[in-house]
């Protein structure tokens, strides 16, 4: 799926507001909800720094089939 363009003015990945709608740069699977911290929280929607430099937003299901080995993403595995 190709990303919806991210508002102006906006950090990346924030595609929409009232409500708020934010999207994984990968998968394209957006979280929404009229808070703006609930529409990232609902599918841990984070940005996260990769070895290639890379930093982009994304859900939890992503960041996990990267199979990152950082404390954040050890402790997600552990737990699901």
């Amino acid at each position: 799926m190709t990303p919806l363009p991210t508002l102006p003015n906006s950090v990346e990945g924030i595609v929409g507001e009232g409500p708020w709608r934010v999207q994984c740069q990968e998968c394209g699977v957006i979280g929404e909800h009229r808070i703006l911290l609930h529409a990232i929280r609902s599918h841990e929607l984070l940005f996260h720094e990769w070895p290639d430099g890379a930093n982009p937003r994304l859900c939890r299901d992503c960041r996990l089939a990267r199979n990152c080995a950082c404390h954040r993403c050890a402790e997600e595995r552990g737990n699901r």
